[in-house]
């Protein structure tokens, strides 16, 4: 959702009627470390309060073609305030909603306030609404990388467009078209704390997640005029390979710690954000189900153009590993398994 620099006007002014820079003041101690925003960003960046709308299209594999809009309302605070030059924003409300013709429904809210009431303090807050009516599950483990089967068949496939027209046969009433599809709904609030230390640089993060998932199994349903056959989602629930088949609730507590030296944390040009969150998910929560999961995560940017320019050369790894009782589907916003179509 930061699609759009916050405070980057939609038209440059002539250079004529450019105005001056803003006083550079020496910012709090607690940002002591943190480089002031490059010139390039810092001459459109505006003050105070103003609105941001944006449209939203795409496509994949899974989802077909997506679209959507975005607004975003920003209030910067004013140019003489000592925040203005080394933070993005005091504050940001967005809010999209997309749609897509493979069945995949999306609403975000967020709200971020960085340094509140002018102090280190850091709050986040974020809605969701997700609904996907064709969600895949195609097994779980290492045997999913090898050719696509199904019950219906003997036969292994290695193209996908065969497989799924091998799928969608009425076979005396009967069909596998859903075989690797399931309905899931999910709708979740998340609210995280964060403080600034070592001038800026070093952020604690504690959180609460708060997410519901629904979950409908296309087995027994007419599709096309034929019986949907069980899928493969409902023979690995018969079979006790997953858990979650009914849905539930999935909350979670959420710790972490940031390093971050970026020097524009929503369009950044040089700097690095490394960062660890860990996940844990407890009935002691209301949650209905026991794992931790553990994300580690590396950001580097670095301008290629210096002070001339932006060309910036990015680079990204993330690394997550969950601990669970045992194989789970509905941790909320994963799946076992993908395939791309």
């Amino acid at each position: 959702m930061d699609c759009q620099r916050p405070g980057q006007k939609e038209i440059d002014p002539p250079a004529e009627q450019a105005t001056s820079l803003p006083p550079l003041l020496p910012p709090p101690d607690f940002l002591a470390n943190r480089a002031p925003l490059p010139d390039l960003l810092l001459k459109d960046k505006r003050e105070n309060r103003y609105f941001t709308g944006f449209p939203a299209f795409g496509w994949s594999p899974e989802t077909g073609v997506t679209y959507g809009a975005a607004v975003q309302w920003f209030d910067n605070g004013p140019a003489d305030s000592p925040f203005f030059r080394f933070t993005p924003y005091r504050q940001r409300i967005a809010v999209a909603a997309t749609d897509s013709t493979g069945g995949s429904t999306s609403v975000i809210i967020g709200y971020d306030r960085p340094y509140v009431a002018d102090s280190p303090w850091r709050i986040r807050g974020a809605g969701v609404f997700d609904r996907n009516r064709f969600e895949n599950y195609f097994g779980i483990g290492a045997s999913t990388l090898g050719p696509l089967t199904y019950p219906g068949s003997p036969k292994r496939y290695d193209d996908w467009d065969e497989y799924e027209d091998a799928l969608n046969r009425n076979v005396g009433g009967q069909t596998w078209a859903r075989y690797n599809d399931y309905r899931k709904t999910e709708v979740g609030a998340l609210v995280t704390v964060e403080r600034d230390f070592w001038g800026g640089w070093l952020r604690p993060l504690l959180g609460l997640q708060i997410t519901h998932v629904d979950v409908k199994d296309y087995t027994g349903d007419t599709i096309n005029g034929a019986t949907m056959e069980p899928t493969r989602l409902f023979t690995d629930h018969q079979d006790g390979k997953i858990s979650g088949f009914r849905g539930g609730w999935d909350n979670a507590l959420k710790l972490g710690l940031t390093f971050d030296t970026r020097d524009f944390e929503p369009d950044p040009a040089s700097g690095v954000m490394l960062q660890a969150v860990g996940r844990v998910s407890s009935e002691a929560l209301g949650s209905a189900f026991n794992y931790q999961q553990v994300t580690l995560g590396a950001r580097g940017f670095h301008n290629l153009l210096g002070n001339s320019g932006r060309l910036i050369l990015a680079g990204r790894a993330d690394l997550r590993h969950a601990i669970r009782r045992r194989t789970f589907l509905l941790c909320s916003g994963h799946s076992i398994h993908r395939r791309r179509r």
